[in-house]
């Protein structure tokens, strides 16, 4: 508690900041710029190794493919090219259905691509 209250802590010539901790659910449930997760958090997948031709309607038909349907797909672009990344993330409906997904997807090929599929973590939630 005395670190907390003290702002001056040095540790080899840098200040340390710290801050009480929050339990994971409050981390995942916050609220991050307006956004809150739809589902809880392990049942969004980080799918790696996509083509970059991918769009959410391909990652969405290849789940299904597999007998899966997925509740969001996010494929993120690169802000400055505004090219597709080669990576996403899939929200399922539930855990069973996630864990089935990486079962059936991991190690797969998409247009000669190996992807990973693995339950996403979440961010680390800085304060300043």
């Amino acid at each position: 508690m005395e670190a907390l209250d003290s702002r001056n802590v040095v540790l080899k010539g840098r200040r340390l900041i710290v801050n009480e901790a929050y339990s994971l659910s409050d981390q995942v449930h916050r609220p991050r710029y307006g956004r809150t997760p739809r589902v809880d958090i392990t049942q969004r997948l980080y799918v790696a190794g996509l083509p970059y031709s991918a769009t959410e309607t391909s990652v969405r038909s290849l789940f299904q493919n597999h007998g899966l349907n997925p509740v969001e797909v996010h494929l993120p672009k690169d802000r400055q090219t505004r090219r597709q990344k080669s990576f996403g993330f899939v929200a399922m409906s539930s855990e069973s259905e996630a864990t089935q997904a990486i079962g059936a997807l991991n190690g797969s090929l998409v247009e000669g691509r190996s992807i990973t599929a693995r339950a996403a973590t979440p961010r680390p939630v800085t304060t300043t």
